[in-house]
C-alpha cells in the first residue's frame, strides 16, 4: 500500500493536482477490502491505475468486493417463499447442495440447481399459499461465491445465522417475515422491509439500500462507501464505517453509531419553526 500512495502522491505532484482527498479515498478503500478479506495485491489491482480518476475526484474508485469478469460458483442464489413458511439456511456438512421439508411441502416447494443456479421456490407460482405452514432447512456448503442473491418472503422467518453470503449483488426483502442474517459481503446490498424485522451481524458492502415501512433493521457491524437509508415508521440502525449517508424519514428513527443522523418531518418542522421564532425576537 505504502508504495502504491507513494506512486500516487508522485503523480499528482507532476500534475500539480492535491493528492490529500483522492489518498484518503483509497485508504478508505484500502480499509474496506481489507475487512472483506483481500490482500493488499488484490486491493490495488482492483483499484487499477489511479491515473483513470485521480484528475477527477469525484469520480467513484474503481475497487469491488468482486468483478463482473471473476468466477462465481454460482451465478444466482434465488429464494422465493411464500405463506408461512420459515426457512433456515445452514452450513453442509458433505459440501452438497440439499433440502429438507415438511412433508406437506414437498408438493408445494422445490429445490432447483441447474444452470449455474441455485432457486428454491413454489413449484405454482400462480396458487393460493395464505394457509400453508411448515418449516424448510436449506444446506449449501459455506465457501459457496454468488454473482447475486435473491431472497423474497411473504410472512414466514427465515433463520441465516449459521451461514454467511458472499457475492457481487444481493437483494433482500420481506413483508411480515423476520429475517436474520451471520455476515454478508457484497458490492451492493439492497434491504427492504414493509413489516418484518431484519438482524444483520456483519455487513460489508460497498454501496447498501435500506429502507423500511414498519419493520426494524439492525446492522450491528458493518462498513459501507455509500449507505442510501429511508423508513417511514421502522427504525434503522447501523454500527460501523460509514463514507456518506443519504438519509429520510417519517417517524422512525435512523441511527448511525447509535447517533440519529436523520430528521423526522414533523421535527424539521418543529424546529424550522423554532429557528424562525427566535430571529423573529431578537
Amino acid at each position: 500500500m505504502d508504495k502504491y500512495l507513494e506512486e500516487l502522491e508522485k503523480y499528482c505532484a507532476d500534475k500539480n493536482i492535491d493528492s490529500t482527498p483522492i489518498i484518503e479515498k483509497i485508504k478508505s478503500r484500502f480499509e474496506l477490502g481489507k475487512e472483506a478479506g483481500l490482500t493488499e495485491e488484490e486491493i490495488i489491482e482492483r483499484l487499477g491505475d489511479y491515473s483513470d480518476y485521480v484528475c477527477d475526484n469525484s469520480k467513484e474508485l474503481p475497487l469491488k468486493f468482486s468483478e463482473s469478469s471473476a468466477e462465481y460458483d454460482y451465478k444466482s442464489l434465488e429464494i422465493h417463499l411464500v405463506g408461512n413458511v420459515d426457512l433456515k439456511v445452514c452450513d453442509s456438512d458433505d459440501d452438497k447442495i440439499h433440502v429438507n421439508m415438511d412433508e406437506e411441502l414437498e408438493d408445494i416447494y422445490e429445490l432447483l440447481v441447474e444452470n449455474d443456479k441455485i432457486i428454491l421456490h413454489s413449484k405454482n407460482h400462480h396458487g393460493c399459499f395464505n394457509n400453508i405452514d411448515g418449516d424448510i432447512e436449506l444446506f449449501l456448503p459455506n465457501n459457496l461465491t454468488y454473482q447475486s442473491v435473491n431472497i423474497e418472503d411473504v410472512n414466514g422467518d427465515i433463520d441465516c445465522d449459521d451461514y454467511g453470503f458472499v457475492c457481487q449483488n444481493c437483494h433482500i426483502e420481506t413483508v411480515n417475515g423476520d429475517l436474520s442474517f451471520a455476515y454478508i459481503k457484497s458490492d451492493s446490498c439492497k434491504i427492504s422491509t414493509v413489516s418484518g424485522d431484519i438482524d444483520i451481524d456483519n455487513l460489508f458492502s460497498e454501496k447498501t439500500q435500506i429502507d423500511s415501512v414498519n419493520g426494524d433493521v439492525e446492522v450491528s457491524k458493518g462498513k459501507t462507501n455509500t449507505l442510501d437509508v429511508s423508513s417511514v415508521n421502522g427504525d434503522i440502525n447501523f454500527n460501523g464505517i460509514v463514507d456518506i449517508v443519504n438519509s429520510s424519514t417519517v417517524n422512525g428513527d435512523i441511527t448511525v453509531n447509535k447517533k440519529i443522523v436523520s430528521q423526522t418531518i414533523s421535527d424539521a418542522i418543529n424546529n424550522a419553526f423554532k429557528t424562525f421564532k427566535s430571529k423573529i425576537n431578537k
